[in-house]
């Protein structure tokens, strides 16, 4: 199983389909979003789903500390950023 480690500040118009796409590959075993811009945070059901796990520090912390603070919680070892 692979951690998709994905820091967004939700500026992708395809971010949704992005999603879509990576739950449903049977390698994906969870997808770690670090919401680096709170205040465009789209309301999407998707969010609900089992495998995304959703992280806000309130502000941007920028790409590479969202990386490592990701990196030190995902389930698996296998990981794509």
């Amino acid at each position: 199983m692979i951690s998709v480690i994905v820091p967004t500040m939700w500026r992708y118009k395809p971010f949704y389909q992005f999603l879509e796409d990576m739950l449903s590959s049977p390698y994906v075993g969870e997808i770690f979003i670090i919401d680096n811009n709170p205040n465009e945070k789209p309301d999407l059901k998707i969010f609900n789903h089992p495998k995304i796990t959703m992280h806000t520090f309130g502000k941007n912390i920028y790409v590479n500390p969202a990386w490592n603070y990701a990196v030190s919680k995902v389930k698996y070892d296998k990981i794509c950023l």
